[in-house]
């Protein structure tokens, strides 16, 4: 497999989608506690032609604790869109007989796109919610590798 360049990825655009909070009830609890349930999803797509372009759609959902949820509606959401340009992305592609489109994307540069994205997201929603009620929020430190959507491939 191709070893990966970091100055062979290029983060060609970032895109805010969608950042919701919402809550009509509760503000107090979720102000005093700062506790929320954190669902993280990622999609990834690649370029089916010659082109080495990827695509990541990144969510945060943040919805309030088991204990707090019967006391408040919160909710918030942020959707964020990466697309990036890999230079020799046609090496990364493993071929897996059975897959959608005949092949997967190699796990250790997934790990890398993901860990560029959620760390990338996490900036964007501390600066977004400045001034909320999730004022400061900080997404906690994971290991990149639990947001592939696609089966791993090690070679």
């Amino acid at each position: 497999m191709a070893k990966i360049v970091p100055e062979q990825i290029h983060i060609v655009s970032i895109q805010v989608t969608n950042a919701n909070v919402s809550m009509t009830k509760g503000k107090d609890l979720v102000e005093k506690n700062k506790a929320f349930d954190i669902n993280f999803k990622a999609n990834t797509s690649l370029s089916l032609e010659d082109q080495d372009f990827c695509k990541v759609d990144f969510t945060v959902d943040f919805l309030p604790t088991e204990q707090l949820k019967d006391q408040t509606d919160f909710s918030a959401s942020f959707s964020i869109d990466f697309i990036f340009s890999i230079e020799h992305l046609q090496n990364f592609k493993v071929a897996v007989p059975g897959t959608e489109h005949g092949f997967l994307l190699d796990s250790t540069l997934g790990t890398t796109l993901m860990g560029i994205v959620y760390s990338t997201a996490r900036g964007i929603i501390l600066t977004r919610t400045a001034g909320t009620i999730l004022d400061s929020i900080l997404l906690p430190v994971i290991n990149p590798a639990n947001l592939l959507d696609i089966e791993q491939i090690d070679q």
